[in-house]
């Protein structure tokens, strides 16, 4: 029966993994046929109502096996921007299920305890740092948020705390005076006595004169170009996003002219694990799953201050 239908006889063992439930699960469906003809000499009858709950049982294992798949394909320590889109869109699929009309009662419980799981264990929950992995990927930027039916204020919030941050990463920028009125020229402002207008004429003629008539020139000549100073956070949410195959640390990596400040705080925040365990494990059952799959503030602050003293050479 196994060979009939191209599966492995070795999908009948299942080891209690999401990957082994949901190989034993589609091969039992694919030969459903033959396994109801089997139960029916054992004196067993699988209605059509059965048959759809190990479907229902089926699909849900497969979006965790997925979710397992793509973590694994990762570094054993992943950084929070390959982390988060695995963890999103398995939410997604969960939130698709629940949503599925005639759903079985267990299999809607099953999917409703891994949802609110999920949203214990979301990175989110473990440090504010992660909140702003989002908004440094330029993918994603404040979209993120509302996409994933975050409340506006919550956007606000994590825009504030992105600008608060910049502003330690970026000098006070200078004021800037629009519309003033142009300087007199140096020449109409000699004075009147020759041997004062003689040093004065001569000073204009050094290089520090010509420097500052030049100046004064063009001061005269842009006086009406008005200067609207946009910030590199705003600048950088205003240009549009790249395609969902480019890869962040990359993009940064590229456009760190344009962005200066912005891409050193992106990089040193995306590049931040998002787990305190290897993959392997967290693809286990651990005991206590919620406090591996995010660093807790502390830490996460300390990885980056680590990296701020090795930048800077500084040694014990």
């Amino acid at each position: 029966m196994c060979r009939r239908h191209g599966a492995s006889a070795a999908a009948l063992d299942c080891d209690g993994s999401w990957t082994a439930v949901t190989t034993l699960l589609r091969a039992a469906l694919a030969m459903r046929a033959e396994l109801a003809g089997v139960l029916r000499s054992l004196g067993h009858v699988l209605v059509p109502a059965d048959w759809l709950w190990l479907a229902q049982a089926l699909a849900l294992t497969a979006v965790v096996s997925s979710a397992s798949d793509a973590l694994a394909a990762l570094p054993s320590f992943p950084s929070i921007v390959d982390a988060v889109p695995v963890y999103d869109a398995l939410a997604d699929d969960v939130r698709g299920l629940l949503a599925a009309p005639t759903l079985a009662d267990s299999v809607r419980r099953a999917a409703d305890a891994l949802r609110e799981l999920l949203a214990q264990c979301h990175p989110f929950q473990a440090s504010p740092i992660y909140r702003l992995a989002p908004l440094f990927d330029p993918r994603l930027k404040v979209s993120y948020y509302a996409d994933r039916g975050y409340d506006p204020a919550w956007t606000e919030r994590v825009v504030r705390d992105a600008r608060a941050l910049l502003a330690e990463h970026t000098p006070p920028a200078a004021a800037v005076t629009r519309d003033a009125p142009p300087p007199p020229h140096a020449f109409a402002c000699m004075p009147t006595d020759p041997a004062a207008a003689t040093d004065a004429f001569v000073k204009l003629a050094s290089p520090d004169g010509t420097r500052q008539l030049a100046a004064d020139a063009r001061a005269r000549l842009f006086r009406h170009a008005h200067v609207h100073a946009m910030s590199e956070l705003d600048a950088y949410l205003a240009a549009p996003p790249p395609t969902p195959a480019t890869l962040p640390l990359a993009w940064w990596r590229v456009h760190h002219s344009a962005f200066p400040a912005l891409a050193r705080v992106a990089r040193e925040y995306l590049a931040i694990s998002a787990t305190c365990a290897p993959v392997s494990v967290l693809l286990g059952t651990p005991p206590d799953y919620s406090r591996m799959v995010a660093l807790d503030r502390n830490l996460a602050d300390a990885y980056v201050c680590l990296h701020h003293w090795q930048q800077d050479e500084v040694q014990d």
